[in-house]
């Protein structure tokens, strides 16, 4: 359902789609603060389209007006200020869908666009960028990188010269392929890096699985493991102690796709140097999808624990997460 709001809000459904997305929200308030959650960080935010590698991102004072305005979850929370690590991010699309929060219903992703959606984006030297593209898949380039997409109605390509993370979308429709001059790679939904100079390729998973294919062969990478395949040469697969170690070229960003909470809590632990607890068990299903770059650390927690549809409250070097 992401999908479909995201391409209503881009003008790109047809009325029988339109149709569909009104009996969605009609059918439960929770979908209903779902779309407008949606649609607010919408307003102020380019699509993919229309991004160009230069665009400079949404201002804080921008985020902060449009977090004012957010009524979505109607909480009664302590705002989760003072941190001592503040990080310059900024939050440019965010929600949450959590496990058992649609109350069972299983809702069918919207169809694909009937023709292939391509796009470009290049960086230059000491340049990054990040884009969204049409199936809600989030991509952080580094500097010096060529990236080619394309989404259609079976299948979703990128072609990476350079070095690129990746924040996949999910969608058992339609597979998502990589590929490099050293080798190839396809996964349904998860979070991973790709590097590619050259005739080699390293991939390293941070979330999810990923299957690798070079030289004839084929390997499956798990979370916490990076392969490394040259042309002709099958993939060598590896543990890595400490994947989030070998992601510092990407600055202040990180991205989550369907994330538990916990894992997020963990991530952000490790980004503000504080302790997160989730007080209740029943939050371990909830699950978090969006991404963030160049804005106070305060607001991108405010704006996690509004989406995840929580209560945080800060007390010293601790966040404290309840129903």
């Amino acid at each position: 359902m992401k999908e479909l709001i995201l391409r209503s809000l881009q003008g790109q459904t047809t009325p029988d789609q339109e149709v569909e997305l009104e009996r969605w929200r009609a059918a439960s308030p929770n979908h209903e603060r779902d779309y407008q959650a949606m649609v607010e960080v919408w307003q102020g935010t380019a699509p993919a389209e229309r991004l160009t590698v230069r665009r400079p991102p949404p201002t804080l004072g921008d985020l902060e007006d449009r977090a004012e305005q957010s009524e979505v979850n109607n909480l009664s929370r302590t705002a989760a200020t003072g941190f001592r690590k503040p990080l310059a991010w900024a939050a440019m699309v965010i929600l949450s869908l959590g496990m058992g929060l649609i109350a069972g219903q299983q809702i069918a992703p919207a169809p694909p666009a009937p023709t292939p959606q391509v796009s470009e984006v290049v960086t230059g030297p000491g340049e990054l960028a990040t884009t969204t593209m049409p199936d809600g898949s989030v991509v952080r380039l580094g500097p010096g990188t060529r990236l080619r997409t394309s989404v259609g109605t079976g299948e979703r390509w990128v072609d990476v010269d350079g070095q690129v993370f990746l924040s996949v979308s999910s969608d058992s429709t339609r597979p998502f392929h990589v590929r490099t001059a050293g080798g190839e790679a396809t996964v349904l939904g998860t979070r991973f890096e790709v590097n590619a100079r050259h005739d080699q390729m390293d991939l390293l998973v941070v979330e999810g699985a990923v299957a690798v294919r070079g030289g004839g062969d084929e390997v499956q990478v798990q979370a916490g493991q990076r392969s490394r395949s040259r042309t002709n040469q099958p993939p060598q697969v590896e543990l890595v102690d400490d994947p989030e170690e070998l992601l510092g070229w990407m600055g202040a960003f990180v991205a989550f796709e369907s994330t538990p909470l916990p894992r997020v809590a963990r991530e952000l632990e490790r980004r503000m140097g504080i302790s997160i607890q989730i007080m209740d068990p029943e939050l371990h299903d909830r699950t978090v999808t969006g991404w963030f770059t160049e804005a106070d650390m305060d607001h991108v927690v405010d704006l996690v624990c509004r989406a995840a549809a929580v209560t945080c409250a800060m007390s010293a070097d601790t966040l404290r997460i309840f129903q």
